[in-house]
């Protein structure tokens, strides 16, 4: 049975034998099966759907170490053509066929009976009495099989569905911030500009500025007026719970205001400022929160995918930040940008190619591959080889390779940081930066993100920069900036500072958690 097969796969690399709590839950799940046999389609609709999604359970597990669960059913359910393009489909197709070979087996050698005899229909109340007694035990055993796949897929789809019910509401009532907007008091004789980028997938330990032992800082570390915050942490670590938590007044430990109220674009719309989204990840579902925080911007432009099939590099957004930034108004601009996201040699031109990188596209499926061979650790500094053999893969490759890719897109958000810069150091302006979540590069077998329990995930670059103009006028609050260069900080302080360091009195800001002060 597929069942037995996924729990001993899941439980055999930690344990080596299946646990009495797996053996209690696949029989009950068996048993499950078996009523619905009576019904012989309904029977062959859950067999070929637990088939193939445990097929999908199966590669995001072996090759990247993905917990299964209601955040990355979230990403799963939304994935984008780009999101959905940036894994390697071979490779998919090759776990999926597997499970489709099992379906068809099921349809075509299992015969579901209908007989209705009174033996059978004594076998039924024994094994619905049984499943009785099972259940309850399988209820107390769930913390450990409820992570077996397709228990956990299962589990992850109800919590998904409950999720987006739960958000649809709120978003149908959510408050507008903006009313309580505050007065600005900025009594500079140039009109502020404040412009916000958000990364992807960045990690705080692979920018030089932050001692990372490569220079993937070369622009920035010659920049005055900056500050690199050395201990920031993210609010989630998927985009869809990081971003709308730092443009609200959500925190990592309070949610809720990321659902029920609009966020901190609305307050610069009410304070009359011209508001900007300018974004490369291309659009988001319309039931993730990105999607209706964006939306609040006056102006917003969503680049897409062009030269067959190629994100959009984030440079091309400086067109549109130029365009912004030339009326004589102040302004806010978010710049939402693929940063670091997979795959990351994507991510940026060849000139970029700081670092050697010169295995193909799939290079980081080769690296997962490479891991679950050789059944070792990624360490820092230990390599690993593996000439492939794979018929989709032609290169020889190592985790070397994933991580020059990595600390390539890195030092291209290096200039593209400085480019931003260089468009408002002769403004009254301030920049601030941070990445949505980190990544896991192969750390303890985990690779991308939405691993909570991985402290790489969590860990961002979060960087202030201010025009002479703006520190001229705000003295004590650049001093502040400045005294949290390696103190902790997070993406709670972020909906509080801006509106702080933007000079706004507002009943909104919580002095706390404000970086200007």
């Amino acid at each position: 049975m597929l069942f037995i097969a996924g729990a001993y796969k899941s439980h055999m690399t930690t344990w080596g034998i299946l646990s009495p709590e797996s053996l209690t839950y696949i029989l009950f799940t068996n048993c499950l099966l078996c009523l619905l046999s009576l019904h012989q389609w309904l029977w062959k609709v859950v067999w070929a759907v637990l088939c193939l999604s445990s097929g999908l359970a199966d590669y995001f597990l072996t090759n990247y170490g993905v917990e299964i669960d209601r955040d990355t059913l979230t990403v799963f359910f939304q994935a984008t053509p780009k999101d959905v393009g940036a894994f390697n489909i071979t490779a998919i197709l090759f776990h999926l066929i597997p499970s489709l070979l099992l379906a068809a087996t099921g349809w075509f050698v299992i015969k579901p009976s209908r007989d209705f005899s009174p033996m059978r229909s004594r076998g039924l109340l024994v094994l619905a009495l049984l499943m009785g007694a099972v259940g309850a035990t399988g209820y107390f055993a769930w913390p450990i099989v409820g992570k077996s796949t397709p228990y956990n897929v299962v589990a992850a789809t109800y919590g998904y569905y409950q999720y987006t019910r739960e958000l649809d509401q709120a978003i149908k009532s959510r408050k507008n911030i903006g009313d309580d907007a505050g007065v600005f008091t900025e009594n500079a004789t140039q009109p502020l500009s404040i412009v916000l980028v958000i990364g992807e997938s960045a990690r705080a330990d692979h920018f030089s500025l932050n001692g990372y032992k490569r220079d993937t800082n070369p622009l920035l570390a010659k920049v005055n007026n900056l500050v690199s915050f050395t201990h920031a942490t993210s609010c989630g670590v998927m985009t869809h719970t990081s971003v709308p938590c730092l443009l609200t007044r959500a925190t990592a430990t309070n949610w809720i205001p990321a659902e029920t109220e609009t966020s901190v674009i609305s307050v610069f719309n009410a304070l009359h400022f011209d508001t900007a989204w300018f974004g490369s990840q291309g659009d988001f579902s319309l039931s993730v929160p990105v999607s209706y925080i964006s939306s609040e911007a006056q102006k917003k432009v969503i680049l897409y995918a062009a030269d067959g099939g190629r994100s959009p590099y984030d440079g091309q957004l400086l067109p549109y930040l130029d365009q912004a930034l030339g009326t004589t108004t102040n302004h806010f601009v978010v710049l939402h940008t693929n940063g670091s996201h997979i795959q990351y040699a994507a991510r940026y031109p060849k000139e970029f190619e700081r670092f050697p990188a010169n295995c193909k596209e799939h290079n980081l499926s080769l690296a997962q591959r490479m891991f679950i061979i050789t059944n070792s650790e990624v360490k820092s500094n230990q390599k690993f080889r593996y000439k492939t053999t794979d018929m989709f893969d032609d290169c020889a490759s190592s985790i070397d390779t994933l991580i020059n890719s990595y600390d390539n897109s890195i030092v291209y958000t290096d200039w593209m940081l400085n480019q931003v810069i260089s468009r408002l150091q002769h403004t009254n302006a301030i920049m601030l930066y941070t990445s949505d979540h980190g990544e896991s590069l192969g750390e303890n077998g985990k690779f991308l993100h939405g691993h909570p329990e991985e402290v790489n995930n969590w860990q961002v670059p979060m960087i202030v920069w201010a025009s002479d103009t703006y520190i001229q006028n705000n003295p004590q609050r650049w001093a502040a900036l400045q005294s949290y260069r390696h103190k902790p900080v997070s993406h709670d302080h972020i909906f509080h500072s801006l509106l702080d360091c933007a000079g706004i009195d507002s009943k909104l800001t919580d002095p706390s958690l404000s970086l200007c002060r």
